[in-house]
């Protein structure tokens, strides 16, 4: 599914599910932002956490969604049916989840966040789930403030460890 926006008609915003060969543009887009963040001083990712090579082990190319603008890679996002990792009790398919979302700097507060958003969920009632999911860490309060503003609400708020609190969001379709 390619979807297509305009943006006050200064872009072309193109969403595309990532085919073998787009490796390197999500390894790229995501090492990047690591590189944004951390001159904010700023931890989402770890640069090894984000290599293909280490993507691979829990991703198909697949699974991931690339956003252009003007035809430039300037996002991504992957969409999974299950996750064991943060969702401990959910069982595979019962729902869609996003994870690895990113927008690069300059694209940020174009509305392409919120696009992702939108796709994801259109992408849950396509495939007939009743419910779509994300996490976020529970220090993140902006983010989170972000997804409630986009329909998401607060399941729970786990600890995995290593003092992780995740905040465990959905969004009903």
């Amino acid at each position: 599914m390619e979807v297509c926006y305009t943006i006050f008609m200064k872009y072309d915003i193109q969403i595309r599910q990532a085919q073998p060969g787009d490796e390197m543009v999500v390894e790229n887009l995501l090492t990047t932002k690591v590189h944004e963040l951390a001159a904010k001083d700023i931890v989402q990712w770890e640069l090894d956490e984000v290599t293909w090579d280490a993507l691979s082990k829990d991703y198909d190319i697949t699974n991931f969604y690339i956003v252009y603008r003007d035809n430039k890679p300037v996002a991504t996002f992957s969409v999974v049916d299950y996750d064991p990792t943060y969702w401990l009790h959910d069982k595979p398919k019962e729902a869609l989840y996003i994870h690895k979302v990113m927008v690069l700097d300059e694209a940020s507060k174009s509305g392409i966040s919120t696009m992702m958003l939108d796709y994801f969920k259109e992408l849950g009632r396509k495939q007939g789930y009743a419910v779509v999911k994300l996490d976020v860490r529970a220090y993140k309060k902006p983010l989170r403030a972000y997804y409630e503003r986009n329909g998401f609400t607060l399941v729970e708020i786990v600890d995995l460890g290593k003092g992780y609190l995740t905040a465990l969001y959905e969004y009903k379709l």
